[in-house]
């Protein structure tokens, strides 16, 4: 999960993102798996105890 924060306007906000990072043909890529931003704290938090999945 990472925390991603966006000025803008003036304004700061945080976003919570689950993602993965893969290659394709020697190129890294990203793919955002969910966005946690709208949730409340605690489900934020469940999400992070978890820790990231077992590598194959």
């Amino acid at each position: 999960m990472s925390r991603r924060y966006t000025t803008r306007f003036g304004r700061r906000s945080v976003s919570y993102l689950v993602h993965r990072s893969f290659r394709v043909g020697g190129k890294v890529r990203h793919e955002t798996i969910l966005n946690l931003s709208a949730r409340p704290g605690g489900a934020i938090e469940t999400v992070r105890g978890t820790g990231p999945a077992p590598r194959r």
